[in-house]
Parts: C-alpha cells; structure tokens; sequence
C-alpha cells in the first residue's frame, strides 16, 4: 500500500548554483538586524543547492552586494509546530535564516508556504519580509541583474542567454496568436528552420483548425464540457546574436530496459496528418481513500497544471480523462482506457496514483492498482495490473506513451514504520521552460515509456504536497526543459532523474524505494 508521511518538504524556495538544473526565481525585500534595507535574489534549485545574492543599501543610499551565499535545509519544532528552514553554511549580518511553518500554508489547488525571516533560531526572532515574489526569466532585464551581478560572472551571462532564449521563443509564438493552430505551426517551423528533421509540408493552417486549444474534461458518467485555454503570452525584446537553442541537444537512443508493447517505429519526426496534435491525460487517483486521498488528489492537481501548461505552450489539444471521487472504480478505468481513441500523432498519458500492492505468485515487476475505496471491498477483486494497462494504451498506436504509476508495490497487508521527508522536491514555477526543449520532448519524440515509484517488496511514500515519485518527476521534467539547460533532451533522462531523486529523497526518509522503468523511444 501507499503510504503517507507528512513529510517535512521545503518544496517553495531554496536556490541553486548550477545553472544546468530546474531553476526557479525568488526576489525577497526585508530590513537586516540594525535596520537596512537589504533586497535578496535567490536562484532555485532544492535545498541541497541553495545560493543567494543580497544588496544592502544604506540610510545614504550606499549600496553592498554580497557574493554568492550558500544554504541548506534545516527541520526543527517551536511551540508544536513543525517546519523547515533554509540557513546560511557561513552567518553574515545580512543572511537571514528563511523559515517555513507547515501549518502556514495558503491556497487549495496549489498549496504554497509563507516564508518567515529570523536571524536566530535559538531566539527565533521571527519578522515577516517586506516583500515576497517569483521572478521569471523573460521578466529579468541587465539593468536588473547588475544589481546582484557583474556583467563577466558566468551566472550573469547564462541567465541573460537563457532570459533571450525564452523572450524570443515567446515573441515568435505571440506574433502567431489565432486559433491556436499558429502556436504549434510556429513551433514546428522554427524546429525544422533549425535543421531538425520535421515534415512540415502537411502542418496545419489557420483554418485547418477553427478552435483555439481547449480542455476538454471527459469524466465516468460520460458528461465532457470544454474550457477555451489562453495562449502562450510573449513580448519583444532584444535580439541575441548567439545560435538559438532552437537547435539544442537532439536526444539519444532510448532504449534500456526492452518493452512489451507494441510500439510506434519510425526513424525521423514527421506530421502525418493536418489535424494536429492533442494531449491526452488520462488519470486514475484515489482521492476517496481516507489515509492517502487528500495526497492523491494534490498528486492529479499537479501534473494536470504541469501538462495543461505544455499543451498551451505548444499549441495542443488537451484532453483530461479522470476517474476519481466516487466514479473511482475497476469498471470505470476499463470503461476510460477503452473508450478513448488517439490519433497516430498524439501523445497519451497515463497516470496512476493511489495504493498498489502484488500478489504472491505475480509474475510482472509492476504492481496492481487497487481499485477500492474502503476495507469492506476484496481488493482482489477490484485490481488492474500497471503492465496490463501499458499493453493496452500501447495497443492505442499514439505517437508518444507515457505510463507512470505512484504506488506502493507489497505484499498485501505489508505494513512500514513511519518515516520523515529531510528534502525538498517540488518548485511552483513553470515559467522558465524553452519551447524548443518542450517540443523535442512532446511533437518529435515517439514510443512508449513506463515507470513506477517502486520495486517489488517495497513501499511509496507521500506527503501533504503529494507524492515524493511524482514530485521527483515534474522536477526532472522541469530541469530538462528548463532554458538554462543545454543538456540533450529526452525522456529517458526524466525518468532516470526521477527514479534516483525519489530514492534519494525516500532514504533520507528512511524508505528506500528503487523506482522501475522500461522505455522504447525512436526519432
């Protein structure tokens, strides 16, 4: 079974000196312990890979800038209350000690600690900073970074690169804004303009295609409802007379593990068909069940918001199949798996959250999903096997499969003592992706991919911001297509830095949990 730990995340702030990783940006403004002002940049990674940059200005308006500032995550309780706290390695006068209190918690689709300063956690003089924001990559000028930065610092230099990346990206796409179809054309015309084997001859057109991107929610009692999604915002901006990373990293073989599917074979990235391209989100949560439901559910609430953003980003169709709440049930994720039909050039994707377990004699690596909500239904009547379900939406013949489950894989009634989360997995921002990684990753890749969060025998662990296999994997796909990165992009690699982050994390925790994979990509 799936099993809950609240977990003592950081899962907001802390950031990062490697420019190559999933950066999110923070800007704090707050007054240090004789009363300066002090304004600080923070570069987000976790809180193993913490740096800040601080300007203190004086009363005469004399400005110091700090070098970088390295932190690292801290877990303590004052008054009963749990929280974390990102401190300096080295105490300087102007480097507060950031704190989180788990029980200061705002928002109910997308939860978000509220930081607190104190320069003494024995005192815990605690203030509250005067200002408090994510700063994304297309809203950062020169004139803004020379504040924190020297112009010949290679931080500088690579987050204005990137910053470029992302402004131009963004301004081709808005200058195309329509019916939606102009956001994918746009973004596959300057993939083959960068020399990446596309056909574009059968691209659709704007009036191949009349309606801008929507969601469509396709739920158990066969009701569906559409929502208009919004286009990619973009604004004009200096141009970078450096190569664009249009033509960044083109991927690698694929193949590891072997798959049992049957697998769409092709050798380079071609549009068969004028229709373009839709998503399609196919979810299993147990949000009913009282012990991981709420958790299961945060788990839904979060890729959904991740996948949603890519299919706007690139102009997809997105559709969102969910069985959960009181329609969860076997015959309702039979029903869903057989009742959609992708097109030869969409992307599927499955996931599953909730308890899994295996039997005795089972031969497949992968768990069972149970499909029941109380203790009064026999789970072993009410299952489906993860690899079954793979075959199956393999079977479908989209492009691009990706299958993922995040679940315990025991024994039924094995039971685990409790354990702690010591790290940090999961970042808000999605604002600071390349399009041109985006659309390697989700319009030329092509086959099948399936992972779990853990081996046979042991157990998944979660918390109150979800699940640490699925709070491993937005982070991994975050790096991977974050502007900064200038790594080959592949899927491969996301599931990989998944699977060894969640057992970093779940050891930490005392629950080490070796995620399985096996994938079949082509180009």
């Amino acid at each position: 079974m799936k099993r809950i730990f609240f977990l003592w995340l950081l899962g907001l702030l802390s950031c990062c000196s490697h420019l190559a990783l999933a950066q999110t940006y923070y800007e704090f403004a707050y007054k240090n312990q004789t009363g300066k002002q002090c304004y600080g940049f923070m570069i987000y990674e976790d809180d193993d890979n913490c740096t800040m940059r601080v300007v203190e200005v004086s009363k005469d308006q004399e400005v110091t800038a700090s070098k970088d500032i390295k932190y690292t995550g801290q877990q303590g309780v004052e008054d009963g209350q749990k929280y974390t706290a990102l401190v300096p390695e080295k105490q300087e006068a102007n480097a507060p000690n950031i704190m989180f209190f788990w029980d200061k918690v705002k928002g109910s689709k997308s939860l978000e600690l509220i930081p607190v300063f104190c320069f003494d956690l024995e005192k815990l003089d605690i203030q509250e900073p005067e200002s408090f924001g994510e700063i994304g990559l297309a809203d950062m000028d020169a004139e803004y970074l020379q504040q924190f930065y020297e112009e010949s610092e290679p931080t500088y230099k690579s987050l204005m690169k990137a910053k470029k990346r992302v402004v131009r990206q963004r301004s081709a796409v808005a200058k195309k804004l329509g019916d939606g179809t102009d956001i994918y054309r746009t973004v596959m015309m300057l993939l083959a303009e960068s020399g990446v084997n596309v056909d574009i001859s059968n691209l659709p057109t704007a009036t191949t295609q009349s309606n801008p991107p929507t969601e469509e929610n396709i739920n158990n009692d066969g009701r569906s409802g559409n929502t208009s999604a919004q286009g990619f915002d973009g604004n004009d901006d200096e141009d970078d007379d450096e190569s664009d990373d249009w033509n960044d990293g083109d991927g690698s073989d694929d193949s590891d593990q072997g798959s049992t599917s049957n697998a769409n074979q092709g050798s380079n990235a071609t549009i068969p068909d004028g229709s373009g391209v839709t998503l399609h989100f196919v979810s299993v949560i147990n949000s009913n069940v009282q012990d991981i439901g709420a958790s299961c559910e945060r788990d839904y609430e979060n890729l959904k918001s991740e996948l949603k953003g890519v299919a706007q980003a690139l102009g997809l169709q997105f559709k969102d199949y969910n069985v959960m709440g009181d329609a969860y049930s076997r015959d309702a994720v039979s029903e869903t798996i057989d009742g959609f039909r992708p097109g030869s050039n969409d992307v599927v994707f499955f996931y599953y959250s909730g308890h899994g377990f295996r039997f005795d004699d089972q031969q497949s690596r992968y768990p069972a999903i149970a499909l029941t909500t109380t203790a009064y239904e026999d789970i072993t009547e009410n299952y489906l096997l993860m690899s079954d379900i793979y075959k199956e939406i393999c079977s479908k013949n989209a492009r691009l499969n990706i299958v993922l489950s995040d679940c315990c894989n025991t024994p039924i009634g094995v039971e685990q003592p409790p354990a702690y989360e010591t790290g940090t997995l999961y970042g808000r921002a999605t604002n600071n992706a390349s399009l041109s990684r985006l659309g390697r990753l989700f319009l030329l890749e092509r086959g099948n991919l399936l992972a779990t969060a853990a081996s046979p025998g042991e157990t998944s662990i979660c918390d109150m911001m979800g699940g640490v296999f699925t709070l491993a994997f937005l982070r991994s796909l975050r790096k991977e297509v974050n502007a900064t990165n200038s790594e080959k992009v592949s899927w491969t690699n996301i599931v990989n830095n998944a699977i060894s982050t969640a057992y970093q994390r779940s050891s930490e925790a005392g629950n080490q949990q070796h995620g399985l994979k096996e994938t079949t990509m082509y180009r």
